[in-house]
């Protein structure tokens, strides 16, 4: 655990980047950046979408409650999808199925009187957590009737400073302690084994700052013997924030430090309205094109309200047509990519992945009449994985749990 996921502030986007530092003959060197997250959210602070590597992971809510996650390989493959299951405001299950439809995992949530998860049970195992003030300060974890491990948390200030494995015994294992800067940034992350040797020492050098947030870091190994720092990686992270109306027309700085001196770097943002042959656009202007959160007015009357990128509708969005018709998701190139809605003004409507606008992967089509079809569309069409219900055959004329209203 670091801080690389801990940021302050109403962020839009977060792309964290990572790249090596390469020795030289004479002088080392910073190698070829790579991508370990690109991370979207809503302005109420939920995720979106989250890239890394190896996978996609994109999440679809109802008035703030998690209904569903989608994960997929970088190409679009269905790896999982979890659907999560509510009593009131809590969640009390999360039902995982794969690609084949089949489900995979089960986990279940119990909360003490306030509110606080106090245990996870999942098909072999059960994990128990204690709290102090709000901060979690162990995990238990069991499998059948055997306590297997314990994980204790420390902290100062509200900050974590120290996790320790211990076995179900109360037997020590490894540790990693964590030293702060008064900012709350690491300044020391310190990696002890079961015999309490140093196994790493890291330490992190803070570059820039912006909105108490740092966007630049260089991490170095400390040798043990030598006390020699020698540095490892550069991590960077880049923001995009909402913003007020206020915001907006101020400008903000951005404070870069380096050993010999300070500079300071003035960025501005504009709200603007744009005319097009086809519409009128009002929202986020980046060099003259459409890009950050904005409204886009057609002339035939369709209204999409989202994300832009380029002069694009790319990101998280909702189209809105004359007639009444509605698509509302992830938009890529202009067309509804992803994890998606559509509801038509006959009643029907359809809740599943989309690609290049159309019904395409695993979905559900409910019928103005309550029938429904749930399974695999390709390309608009209904394919024959599936299962097409009646309406007399169901229990409720209610959709799945995690679409019921979706659109409200």
């Amino acid at each position: 655990m670091d801080d690389l996921l801990h940021f302050s502030g109403n962020v839009q986007k977060l792309i964290i980047e990572t790249a090596p530092v390469q020795k030289g003959t004479f002088s080392d060197k910073e190698g070829k950046k790579r991508t370990l997250y690109n991370i979207e959210f809503l302005d109420d602070g939920l995720i979106s979408s989250k890239t890394t590597p190896d996978k996609i992971e994109k999440f679809i809510y109802d008035n703030g409650q998690l209904l569903c996650k989608h994960v997929t390989r970088p190409d679009g493959t269905l790896l999982y999808k979890d659907d999560y299951f509510y009593n009131d405001e809590s969640v009390t299950k999360k039902i995982r199925v794969n690609s084949d439809g089949i489900v995979e995992d089960e986990e279940s949530y119990y909360y003490n009187i306030d509110g606080i998860l106090e245990k996870k049970q999942t098909k072999t195992m059960t994990y128990e957590y204690l709290y102090s003030d709000g901060l979690l300060i162990e995990e238990r974890w069991h499998s059948d009737f055997n306590l297997n491990q314990i994980i204790e948390y420390s902290y100062s200030n509200n900050l974590l400073i120290k996790i320790t494995h211990l076995s179900g015994e109360g037997i020590p294992g490894r540790r990693i302690e964590y030293k702060r800067l008064k900012s709350g940034f690491i300044s020391d992350e310190i990696i002890y084994s079961a015999s309490n040797m140093v196994v790493s020492h890291f330490k992190y050098e803070y570059v820039t700052i912006y909105k108490n947030n740092w966007l630049k870091r260089v991490k170095y190994l400390l040798h043990s013997q030598n006390k020699r720092k020698e540095a490892s990686e550069v991590q960077y992270r880049d923001f995009k924030f909402y913003e007020s109306k206020e915001d907006i027309l101020d400008s903000t700085s951005l404070t870069e430090s380096t050993n010999e001196n300070e500079t300071e770097e003035t960025i501005e943002k504009t709200a603007e309205e744009l005319k097009f042959d086809n519409g009128t656009y009002n929202g986020d202007v980046v060099d003259g094109e459409m890009h950050g959160w904005g409204c886009f007015t057609f002339i035939s009357g369709t209204i999409y309200e989202g994300s832009f990128k380029n002069n694009v509708m790319e990101g998280k969005g909702k189209l809105t047509y004359k007639n009444g018709k509605i698509y509302e998701g992830t938009f890529s190139n202009n067309a509804l990519e992803g994890p998606g809605a559509c509801k038509w003004s006959n009643g029907d409507f359809y809740v599943g992945e989309f690609k290049n606008g159309k019904m395409h992967g695993r979905g559900c089509y409910i019928w103005e009449n309550g029938n429904r079809f749930e399974g695999i569309f390709d390309n608009n069409k209904r394919t024959e994985q599936g299962i097409l219900y009646k309406r007399s055959e169901l229990e409720s004329d209610a959709p799945p749990n995690w679409v019921n209203e979706l659109f409200k």
